[in-house]
């Protein structure tokens, strides 16, 4: 899905409660083009992150990875809040500093996405992002603008990595062995499910055995890892389904599936009905 930019400079768009729900439709998965960060102001929203239901209310901060599907289930009435979406080419460009930080991989590759701040922190955020969009309105008006607009998204990603990385690690001095296994475990389904779907895959690349793998994660999740990994294919059949043009065949293609008559099958089982039934709702 293209989000539009809203604004002449095209690195980085700034959204709020009032625009995003116009390219970004309910119901709808999307995978974005660029990462992005949701600061939610007040009210409530859910909303559906790979196989996660995430429900965030005031002061949240949710990270979107572009790798990700995303699905808009629910806001309330009182729902305001500002979306930074930023191309990975600013980030290339930026400080040599923040680049040694690996600052974009880390935030890449955090299982926990959704964070609660305290108020005052997000104020400063949003003040910084409030500060940048008047240089990004008038860049071309302003001299040097574009590297102001630099320095205030390095600071903006400084500060926001420091707080993720507190919260990471207060996260994992209280994480269970079976806790970590199972994080680690969707982390590794979600840079693979289109490749690796065998539980031996996922084993060898955890380290433990197969038994202990699939004990723990029905212990912990109530699913089994062919459960998780079918629930990202699913996710990524809908995507391509509700937002592209190609044919069932190229996306059973795409997929990994031997034909389409065994993307068809398994789209069935999982969501009782058919890839071309499903696909005629976004026409």
């Amino acid at each position: 899905m293209k989000i539009a930019p809203s604004t002449a400079f095209q690195q980085i768009r700034i959204y709020t409660e009032k625009n995003i729900f116009e390219i970004i439709p309910f119901g709808h998965p999307f995978r974005p083009n660029d990462s992005a960060i949701m600061f939610v102001k007040q009210g409530k929203i859910v909303l559906k992150e790979q196989i996660n239901t995430i429900e965030l209310e005031a002061d949240a901060v949710l990270l979107i990875n572009k790798k990700y599907v995303y699905e808009i289930l629910e806001t309330d009435d009182s729902f305001e809040m500002i979306l930074f979406v930023y191309e990975q080419s600013l980030l290339d460009g930026s400080a040599h500093k923040i680049n040694e930080l690996k600052i974009y991989n880390h935030m890449e590759n955090q299982l926990l996405r959704s964070f609660y701040f305290d108020r005052a922190e997000i104020d400063v955020i949003l003040k910084s992002i409030d500060i940048m969009q008047y240089y990004i309105k008038n860049h071309l008006l302003i001299e040097y603008a574009q590297e102001i607009i630099e320095s205030y998204f390095n600071i903006i990603m400084y500060h926001l990595v420091s707080l993720v990385m507190q919260h990471n690690n207060r996260q994992r001095a209280e994480t269970s062995r079976a806790q970590q296994i199972v994080y680690d475990f969707i982390i590794e389904v979600s840079h693979h499910y289109l490749h690796g779907r065998s539980l031996e895959f996922y084993r060898e690349k955890l380290g433990i055995t197969g038994r202990y793998l699939s004990r723990t994660i029905k212990q912990q999740t109530g699913k089994t890892p062919s459960d998780i990994i079918s629930e990202f294919i699913l996710n990524e059949a809908k995507t391509q389904l509700s937002s592209t043009s190609l044919s069932i065949s190229k996306i059973a293609e795409k997929l990994h599936f031997s034909d389409q008559y065994a993307f068809s099958h398994f789209f069935k089982r999982h969501l009782n009905m058919s890839p071309r039934a499903y696909k005629a709702q976004f026409k």
